[in-house]
């Protein structure tokens, strides 16, 4: 009795965990098949997962113009630190009619009712002068301060995953290390995300305008 108790409670939670992970992948193609296209500037490196291989780590970035915040965001940030905005939505424009990059139009403490919308999770905000601005005589809290007078933030983040077949993980390694610019303003490296609802995921990346396995496979194969 004992032994087919067991056996039922195995296959429960086999069954729940093989239900968990269909859900999780509907939700994902979901997004990727029906959510607002992306395009955005990124870098990226080339880690390793034990489980899932080889994949590039990718940080995109989206210069934030001034003037796109509103009140309640600069509020906050003219009164306290940069960590009291994490809680910031991002309103962007798909597609910017010059660029054909994404833009960001607003920034707000609340998602508005029209438009694309990304953020919280998804966006993490830096300051516009760094920390290797600082001078040597100037304590921390004076140069706090210039941050805070001196631009709000500078960009968002997106971060993401990009898992590769394994024979194409090594010519990326050597194309994000050797041919990468140290920011991801006219980076040839373009992440293609999708957004759908609160949701956004990493579809694709490009490099140059093409698909980037297309890239690595001629390159591999000498072409």
């Amino acid at each position: 009795m004992k032994n087919r108790t067991f056996a039922l409670l195995t296959a429960l939670v086999l069954l729940l965990q093989l239900a968990l992970a269909g859900w999780l992948w509907a939700r994902w193609e979901l997004v990727v098949r029906h959510g607002t296209e992306l395009r955005v500037p990124c870098r990226g490196y080339d880690p390793s997962d034990p489980v899932r291989g080889r994949y590039i780590r990718v940080t995109a970035e989206l210069d934030v113009p001034e003037g796109v915040g509103d009140d309640a965001f600069n509020a906050a940030v003219r009164t306290d630190t940069l960590p009291a905005v994490k809680d910031v939505y991002v309103q962007v424009n798909p597609k910017d009619p010059e660029s054909g990059l994404t833009t960001i139009t607003a920034l707000a403490m609340a998602p508005g009712s029209d438009g694309v919308w990304i953020g919280p999770l998804d966006v993490f905000f830096r300051w516009r002068i760094g920390w290797n601005e600082r001078s040597k005589d100037e304590s921390y809290d004076d140069f706090h301060q210039r941050q805070r007078e001196g631009g709000v933030v500078y960009y968002v983040l997106l971060p993401g995953q990009y898992f590769l077949d394994e024979r194409l993980a090594d010519g990326a390694d050597a194309l994000i290390r050797n041919d990468l610019p140290a920011t991801a303003a006219n980076s040839p490296l373009v992440g293609i995300y999708r957004a759908r609802g609160d949701k956004l995921v990493l579809a694709a990346l490009e490099w140059e305008g093409r698909p980037l396995e297309t890239v690595l496979r001629e390159k591999r194969e000498g072409r």
